[in-house]
């Protein structure tokens, strides 16, 4: 039964691996993580400076995609927040991210395990936390906001690391400026999360077959500030 339902997850989540034809239909399977970054970079500077293209749309592109499966370009681990849809902000289209959104752009167990499925079955060579200016998650606990129930209260964990990691370096902060030295913390904080907290994903991203990169949404310019792709911490 468990190989069973093995199969069917997977081929629920859309790989490729138990399906036919195996004809590869999007071109974005074949970037390196270098090309993909770039590819992501400058979709973001078409959408932020009003000249998105809206590429990989339309019925053939879905026909495509539905017939021969994905090739996500990148993971995009991101914030739930209504205004930061990253096919919108990177200007790609159906089939060219592979999306695991969360309030605060947090890496628990669910978040992680999807980015495995994306590194391990459709091998995406890119994973990207990203982070957003006036982040609620973010501001909600760094302000000291009550947050009722558990399931806040787990999510926010990770988010006070974050936040007292800030205010323990930079202990003149306040207010805005906080929140968002703390955003930038919380992406790095996920990005961490990530290399620590999947034996897979780390192996993967120590050989090098997946380049992990934090970045940062500005809500009111759409520009993304990109920070060093990421090194584990000295032991």
């Amino acid at each position: 039964m468990a190989s069973v339902a093995s199969v069917g997850f997977l081929s629920l989540l859309g790989t490729s691996a138990f399906s036919s034809p195996q004809k590869p239909a999007v071109s974005s399977e074949k970037l390196s993580a270098t090309q993909s970054l770039a590819d992501l970079k400058a979709g973001n500077q078409r959408y932020s400076s009003g000249h998105p293209q809206h590429p990989h749309e339309g019925v053939k592109r879905l026909q495509d995609t539905a017939l021969y499966g994905q090739h996500p370009k990148a993971v995009v681990l991101g914030c739930a927040d209504s205004r930061v849809s990253p096919e919108l902000l990177f200007d790609q289209g159906v089939g060219d991210i592979f999306d695991v959104r969360v309030a605060g752009n947090v890496a628990n167990k669910d978040e992680l395990a999807s980015m495995e499925y994306a590194v391990g079955h459709l091998h995406t060579p890119l994973i990207v936390v990203l982070g957003h200016s006036k982040c609620g998650a973010v501001t909600a606990v760094a302000s000291g906001e009550y947050l009722p129930g558990p399931n806040l209260n787990s999510l926010a964990v990770h988010i006070t690391d974050a936040v007292n990691a800030v205010k323990k370096t930079k202990p003149e902060l306040k207010g805005d400026p906080l929140v968002a030295a703390s955003i930038e913390a919380n992406v790095q904080e996920s990005l961490e999360d990530i290399y620590q907290g999947s034996e897979a994903l780390r192996s993967a991203i120590d050989k090098k077959e997946v380049l992990l990169v934090g970045a940062v949404y500005d809500l009111k310019t759409g520009h993304i500030h990109w920070l060093p792709a990421y090194t584990p911490k000295a032991k």
